[in-house]
C-alpha cells in the first residue's frame, strides 16, 4: 500500500471517529518505522533512529534521562512502560507517522508529536536551521505525562499550554519568548483565539500567525496561574470525570468567567510594551529559499541585500555601513546582527561590540543557531573557554548537523583538557 493511500485511509478513520479501529488499522498496516532503523534502549525509553541521524545520540543519550527525570519529578509521576522515541529521517515519513498532511506539517512547522504511545520527532537535519529538538522531545513527553495523569481527558488548549510551559523548563525558568510577547502586545482581547477554536489541534488553525498566537496564549495561562501544583490538582480532577471549567473553578477558587477576565487583563498589563523589532517567529521552517526575503522587513531588506553584495566583494567598510543602517530599523533581527558581526570579525575590530550584539541577540532569538556559532568563535578567540563551550553546546541543541560546529567544539574541549570529547568532536567533523 502506497504512503498516500495509507494516509488517506488513516485520515478517514479519524474523520469517522473510529479511534480504536483506526489505531488498530494504523499499527497493523504500517511498520513501526520504515525499514532500516536501529534501536537503542535508554532507561524506560527505546530510541529508534536511522544511520543519517546517529549523530543525535551523542547529545541525546547524556541528556535525555535528566530531562525526563526533571519532568517526572514536576508531575510526581513516572510511567512504568517502555516508551518509544522515534526520530524520522524526512518530512514525508514523519507526516505519515503523525497522520498529518505534509502541507499542514509545513505550514505549522510541526516537528514533533505524541501519538500511539510514542514520542515522534523529525530529525533537525531536515530543517535548514535545525530546531530545538531536545525541547521538542520534552514538549512531547509532557503530553505523554498529561495523557497518563488525565486519563486522556485534558482539553487540547490546556494540553498545549502545559506542554509549552514545560518544554524549556529543564534548562531555564518558563517564560514567553520575545516573539510571543510581540504577538500578544499587538493582540486586543477581542482578537484572541478562543480556547474552543484550538481543537482538535493548533496545527489546523488557518495561518502560522494564528498558530503562534495560540501557543503564546496557552503558555501565558500557565504563567498567569504561577503555581504548577495547581496544574496537577486540575489534571486529577479532570481524570476523575470533572469538566474543565468546574475543575478549574474548584482549583482556582474563582468562577471561570472571572478567571478569563483576569487573565486577559494580565495580558494587557504585562505585554503592552513588549515590542521587539525584528525578532523571528518561533514557527519552524522546513523551507528557506531566501532568508533575507523571509525574515527581514521591507524597510531594512534593501540595505541587507546591498550589504551582502558589498561583503562578497570584500568592501567590508561599506557593507558594515549598510548592515548598521539596517540594524537601526530592526535592532533585534538576528540575521542582520550576524551579518554585521561577520563584517566586524573580517575587519578585526569592534570585538566587544560584536560580543554584546550577539549576547543580546541570543536572548531575543534563542533558536537561531548561527548566533551561538559566532559567539562561540569570539569566546574561543578570547580564550573564554567555558563561555565558548556553553555557546557551542547550545548550537548542538538546535543544529548539530552544522559541520564547522564540531571543529570549534574540538578546539574548546582540547584547550580545556577534555581530550575524549575533543576526539569525539573531531571525529564527527571528519565524518560529515
Amino acid at each position: 500500500m502506497s504512503k498516500k493511500i495509507l494516509f488517506i485511509v488513516c485520515l478517514l478513520f479519524i474523520i469517522a471517529g473510529a479511534r480504536a479501529d483506526f489505531s488498530l488499522a494504523y499499527t497493523s498496516s504500517v511498520p513501526v518505522m520504515p525499514a532500516g532503523y536501529s534501536e537503542k534502549p535508554l532507561g524506560h525509553f527505546l530510541i529508534r533512529y536511522y544511520p543519517a541521524d546517529r549523530l543525535l545520540l551523542e547529545y541525546l543519550l547524556p541528556q535525555w534521562l535528566k530531562i525526563a527525570d526533571f519532568l517526572e519529578e514536576k508531575f510526581a509521576f513516572k510511567p512504568a512502560e517502555i516508551i518509544p522515541i522515534e526520530i524520522y529521517p524526512d518530512k514525508s515519513d514523519f507526516s505519515i507517522a503523525a497522520t498529518l498532511p505534509e502541507e499542514i506539517v509545513e505550514k505549522s512547522g510541526t516537528v514533533g508529536i505524541c501519538k500511539f504511545g510514542k514520542l515522534m520527532i523529525v530529525s533537525p537535519r531536515v530543517l535548514p536551521w535545525g530546531y530545538r529538538w531536545l525541547d521538542t522531545l520534552a514538549h512531547e513527553y509532557t503530553h505523554y505525562l498529561i495523557n497518563s495523569l488525565s486519563a486522556g481527558k485534558c482539553p487540547l488548549w490546556l494540553h498545549e499550554g502545559i506542554a509549552h510551559y514545560c518544554d524549556t523548563w529543564w534548562r531555564k525558568e518558563p517564560e514567553l519568548s520575545a516573539a510571543e510577547k510581540n504577538i500578544l502586545s499587538k493582540t486586543t482581547p477581542d482578537k484572541l483565539i478562543p480556547f474552543e477554536r484550538m481543537s482538535p489541534s493548533l496545527v489546523f488553525l488557518p495561518t502560522p500567525e494564528d498558530i503562534s498566537l495560540a501557543f503564546a496564549e496557552v503558555k501565558s495561562v500557565l504563567l498567569y496561574l504561577n503555581d504548577f501544583s495547581r496544574v496537577k490538582d486540575l489534571l486529577t480532577k479532570i481524570a476523575a470525570g470533572e469538566k474543565t471549567e468546574p475543575a478549574w473553578e474548584s482549583v482556582l477558587a474563582e468562577p471561570w468567567d472571572k478567571f478569563v477576565f483576569n487573565w486577559q487583563k494580565y495580558l494587557q498589563e504585562k505585554f503592552t510594551d513588549s515590542e521587539s523589532r525584528g525578532v523571528i517567529s518561533e514557527i519552524k521552517n522546513y523551507t528557506i529559499k531566501d532568508e533575507i526575503a523571509q525574515f527581514v522587513g521591507p524597510d531594512a531588506r534593501g540595505r541587507v541585500y546591498l550589504g551582502e553584495k558589498l561583503y562578497q566583494m570584500k568592501e567590508l567598510a561599506a557593507a558594515e555601513r549598510q548592515f548598521s543602517l539596517a540594524l537601526n530599523d530592526e535592532p533585534d533581527n538576528p540575521i542582520i546582527v550576524t551579518k554585521l558581526v561577520r563584517c566586524y570579525l573580517a575587519e578585526g575590530k569592534f570585538i566587544p561590540v560584536a560580543t554584546e550584539l550577539l549576547e543580546k541577540s541570543v536572548a531575543k532569538n534563542p533558536d537561531y543557531y548561527v548566533s551561538y556559532i559566532l559567539l562561540g568563535e569570539i569566546y574561543l578567540g578570547n580564550n573564554e573557554l567555558e563561555k565558548a563551550k556553553k555557546s557551542l553546546t547550545e548550537a548542538t541543541m538546535i543544529n548539530p548537523f552544522y559541520r564547522p560546529l564540531h571543529y570549534l567544539l574540538s578546539q574548546v574541549y582540547s584547550r580545556l583538557g577534555l581530550f575524549d570529547l575533543a576526539r569525539r568532536e573531531l571525529a564527527i567533523y571528519n565524518s560529515y
